[in-house]
């Protein structure tokens, strides 16, 4: 059953090659989160958008001199669609009642701690078409037997048994399919009855810091809800490896991120980065760190026209050296403990 979720993630290498969206509001699926949701990771589903993927991709082969991806992604969607059923297409059996819209999250710190949950939550055009979808992806696995097919909060809830409870369970609606990655403790998602993500002053400030519209994919990152989880999972034990280290302190200073990835006016490869900082909090959790101030658009016209990647920073060698010290110290507070957790497990 796997292979119905492989199908529809295959998208999310819009995250990786992003294609420019035309109008498709990336978090329109954050509707159906509840409002502290933590990590909400949306792409652009809509028509052409696959096909943008693959002259992106030939594009960057011609560049770099190497092949980027050896099938192309619209044989990789087709050949997924195949194992179903060999005589339809992405374009025949999917495209009919996918969305605009794709994006993955997870729904709670409090059950991404227990059990590491992620959902992907798929926009939907055509209940009936979908429904016949998920019916033909039942039939072709070996476990259809596995499966309770009942009504749940106003949809179909595909509920997989916990005999099976490493396969995914669904639930559809009219415009969403919400897939969970395992089943051993249920179903566990419910949906939004009062205020949802897309509520969230925080989430919405944060995403209206980007400076574009129509990214290809978009990610929002809750930070403070993150630093939270990791420190219930023991990383605050990394404060007694590095004098000065605050991780109370750190959640104050750092706001939440918005990412956004794009195909911009169809030739420039943009990744843009926002967040609100508290320099002074940051600094005094042990993380001192400045920012530089905007580039000159002006200096382009001394870098090559051909030119494959460019670094532009008024301080950038600081800004690099601060990015490795960081990274280091990250890597050695993770190296540390994964090192713990083989000790203890011995």
């Amino acid at each position: 059953m796997k292979k119905i979720v492989i199908l529809v993630l295959m998208a999310t290498l819009l995250m990786v090659l992003p294609a420019q969206a035309q109008g498709v509001d990336l978090t329109s699926l954050a509707h159906y989160l509840p409002t502290d949701a933590p990590i909400y990771i949306a792409a652009n589903s809509s028509a052409g958008s696959i096909e943008t993927v693959d002259s992106l991709a030939s594009r960057l082969s011609g560049i770099i001199g190497m092949s980027v991806g050896s099938t192309p992604f619209s044989d990789l969607l087709d050949s997924e669609v195949q194992y179903m059923d060999s005589q339809s297409d992405f374009d025949s059996l999917v495209r009919p009642w996918l969305g605009d819209t794709i994006a993955m999250a997870v729904i709670s710190p409090t059950q991404f701690i227990d059990d590491g949950e992620l959902y992907l939550f798929v926009s939907v055009t055509d209940e009936l078409r979908a429904r016949k979808y998920l019916n033909l992806a039942l039939e072709n696995s070996s476990y259809a037997d596995e499966y309770t097919i009942s009504e749940y909060a106003g949809g179909t809830l595909y509920l997989a048994s916990e005999d099976v409870g490493w396969n995914d369970s669904y639930w559809l609606t009219s415009d969403v399919l919400v897939v969970a990655d395992s089943s051993y403790d249920g179903f566990l998602y419910e949906p939004p009855t009062s205020d949802s993500l897309a509520d969230n002053p925080k989430f919405n400030d944060t995403v209206a810091l980007l400076p574009e519209d129509n990214y290809g994919a978009m990610m929002y990152l809750d930070t403070q809800a993150i630093l939270q989880i990791l420190d219930q999972m023991g990383m605050s034990e990394a404060e007694g490896m590095f004098a000065g280290m605050n991780v109370s302190q750190l959640q104050e200073a750092i706001g939440a991120q918005a990412w956004g990835f794009g195909l911009m006016r169809g030739r420039h490869l943009t990744i843009d980065f926002a967040q609100h900082i508290s320099l002074g909090v940051l600094e005094a959790a042990g993380f001192p760190m400045s920012i530089t101030g905007p580039v000159d658009p002006a200096f382009a016209q001394y870098i090559p026209a051909d030119s494959a990647l460019v670094l532009h920073d008024t301080q950038l060698g600081e800004t690099i050296s601060q990015t490795l010290d960081t990274l280091a110290m990250m890597g050695e507070i993770f190296g540390a403990e994964q090192q713990r957790q083989l000790d203890d497990w011995g």
